[in-house]
């Protein structure tokens, strides 16, 4: 989801550019178990991963995201999936701040 996202947020078209990438990452770093928590993503190697897609903005985003969210894990004594649901939970257009 995390990768999803920071794809998505270039504007690209969906179908045609961000899922054929997406695939591709998690067949390279989650299938491979290279990847399999959010501190991993956090502070995986960003260059090993413009080997899937080059664009290094959206890799600082989605390692942003996954800094985040392992930093609710830790705080909340969550999983990675609890992470993502608490955040969600919790969250608020209203109170969303640059």
């Amino acid at each position: 989801m995390i990768v999803d996202a920071s794809f998505t947020s270039l504007g690209l078209n969906y179908f045609n550019a961000v899922v054929p990438k997406v695939m591709e990452f998690r067949e390279a770093f989650v299938y491979s178990k290279k990847i399999t928590s959010l501190e991993e993503l956090a502070n995986y190697d960003i260059e090993e991963l413009r080997k899937v897609w080059k664009n290094a903005r959206s890799w600082h985003v989605a390692k942003g995201i996954a800094k985040y969210l392992a930093k609710v894990k830790d705080e909340r004594k969550l999983n990675d999936r609890q992470a993502f649901i608490y955040w969600g939970r919790n969250s608020s257009l209203e109170n969303w701040k640059l």
